[in-house]
């Protein structure tokens, strides 16, 4: 599922090797919050790049983890694949 990329700054290129794609989220309160919040952007952003209308993070991350309400919504995420994020009208 891993692909090489490109790392590009201050005109270097650097070849990343293949590597997993980890997802660690922070748990409690509104660390747990936020983390779902920039989830929900950075999986815009995959959407709109792969032209994926619904991605979900278990599709794009080789290995999702947390700690407290992290590792629950880890699982959420992960496990059974839930990624209905809050509604973008609020």
């Amino acid at each position: 599922m891993a692909s090489k990329y490109t790392l590009t700054r201050a005109n270097i290129c650097i070849e990343i090797p293949d590597h997993p794609r980890v997802l660690a989220l922070d748990g409690g309160g509104i660390r747990g919050l936020s983390s779902l919040l920039i989830l929900q952007n950075i999986m815009d952003e995959v959407g709109a790049k792969s032209k994926d209308p619904d991605p979900k993070p278990c599709k794009y991350f080789d290995l999702i983890g947390g700690t407290s309400a992290g590792g629950l919504i880890a699982i959420m995420l992960g496990r059974l694949g839930m990624v209905n994020f809050m509604d973008k009208r609020i």
